[in-house]
């Protein structure tokens, strides 16, 4: 039952570890935007997973939070359009705060539950 969301938090890790090390040049520079967006995308899939996992299956945070990461996805890749991949950043990270909030609601549910 956990399997996709800890691929989704290994592959991230991975990720993350390339792309930090990236920063200060070398083979994977150009690939920074593809590499961040694929780590934004294994996140909102293990957000989505674990969100069924709780017992919100049909919760429209998921599909919301799809739509700014689509943005930030193509507007990274356009120079002209760098401030709209800004923008969409921080509207998905809002996103992400709802995501928190379910989570803890559907934890504190199953601690009163117990």
């Amino acid at each position: 039952r956990t399997a996709l969301p800890l691929v989704c938090g290994a592959g991230q890790l991975v990720l993350e570890l390339v792309l930090c090390g990236s920063q200060s040049g070398g083979a994977w520079v150009w690939l920074l935007p593809a590499l961040r967006a694929a780590d934004l995308w294994l996140l909102l899939a293990a957000c989505w997973r674990m969100l069924r996992l709780a017992g919100q299956p049909s919760h429209a945070m998921p599909a919301a939070a799809a739509v700014p990461l689509a943005v930030y996805t193509v507007a990274r890749f356009v120079p002209q359009a760098s401030p709209a991949a800004g923008i969409s950043f921080v509207a998905f990270s809002v996103l992400l705060l709802w995501y928190a909030v379910l989570m803890l609601r559907a934890y504190s549910a199953a601690r009163a539950q117990k």
